[in-house]
């Protein structure tokens, strides 16, 4: 009896033993299946990102191969999302983005699907995810930024404000050439000028004038502020100033044209003086004059004010025939 009892225990131990090994193999073929996956994977990814412009559309299809390969590589899934919207999925690349934040959330992610959720004027979600984006990075302007300008789109103007002034302090605690300062002073600007603190808004365009010396700032912007800062000037009666910055505006809008106008509050031109004859109405011109023409009309309007009628009807003039070109380049 003690002899098949100690053969049973004997049998049952080379059991176990067979299963160990079994196991270890099989993890082994499964670690070595999973390597030449990855491996695998890698290969579409960077055959996809050497793809050239116009292979945009198999491009994606290297990812999507990567990601079939490999689902747990959150790279794929981005790079995915960022051709698809070369090709203007949108709702597609929004789809690869959060399936990459659920992979391994970034505040870059959480940024980029803000700024898509923007671009299709979901402003309340594009809040949201810049929110997500503070909590991981807490010190980036950029951030607060683009929030306060989701913010500004959807008439939050105290909590916008709010948000440019962290954007302000993040950049002067962090980077103190960070663009998004510029753009922070600018837009707080533009939202004192709405609420009429004009003291207010010029003090915050002059700042953003001091760091736009610091980085390269699109023409049109430039413009747009300088013409912004025309309208405070002239609400404070200081017509010398907004001739200066009207000025300002228009030698940069001639010298380069302005080529968008991304702002269109109602503010954007000075409210018409009974004496002047002239047919302009607030920001009725076509893209890309209506900057331009708005200027020489502002600038006409103080120079009314002032007394200069030749050049107040000069700028008028000037100001008409720009609105033409702009009749004539949107006739089909």
């Amino acid at each position: 009896m003690e002899e098949n009892k100690s053969s049973l225990t004997l049998v049952g131990s080379n059991s176990l033993v067979r299963a160990e090994n079994s196991i270890a193999i099989a993890n082994k073929l499964l670690l070595e299946r999973n390597n030449r996956d990855r491996l695998e994977a890698e290969y579409h990814y960077h055959l996809g990102i050497k793809r050239k412009p116009w292979e945009t559309l198999t491009a994606i299809e290297d990812f999507t191969n990567a990601i079939k390969l490999d689902p747990t590589n959150s790279l794929y899934y981005s790079e995915r999302g960022l051709y698809k919207r070369f090709v203007s999925d949108l709702e597609g690349s929004i789809i690869d983005y959060e399936k990459a934040i659920t992979i391994k959330p970034t505040s870059g992610l959480y940024v980029t699907v803000g700024d898509l959720r923007a671009s299709n004027d979901e402003y309340e979600k594009a809040v949201i995810e810049y929110t997500r984006a503070a909590t991981i990075t807490p010190e980036a302007a950029e951030v607060y930024y683009k929030r306060g300008m989701a913010r500004t789109n959807l008439k939050y103007y105290e909590e916008a404000i709010d948000d440019y002034t962290k954007a302000i302090e993040c950049q002067k605690a962090n980077c103190p050439s960070n663009e998004d300062a510029w753009g922070a002073y600018y837009q707080r600007g533009v939202i004192k000028l709405h609420k009429h603190d004009y003291k207010g808004a010029i003090e915050d365009f002059n700042k953003s004038f001091d760091l736009s010396s610091k980085f390269y700032i699109p023409v049109d912007e430039t413009e747009l502020a300088l013409n912004d800062l025309g309208l405070a000037m002239y609400y404070i009666q200081d017509y010398a100033g907004a001739i200066e910055s009207f000025t300002g505006a228009i030698w940069h809008g001639e010298r380069y044209g302005a080529k968008y106008n991304y702002r269109t509050e109602p503010n954007s031109v000075l409210p018409e003086n009974s004496s002047v004859k002239t047919d302009f109405t607030q920001n009725v011109f076509p893209l890309p004059y209506k900057s331009l023409a708005n200027s020489y009309y502002n600038r006409g309007i103080v120079k009314r004010l002032l007394k200069d009628d030749e050049g107040s009807e000069s700028d008028f003039s000037r100001a008409n025939w720009i609105q033409s070109l702009a009749k004539t380049s949107s006739t089909p």
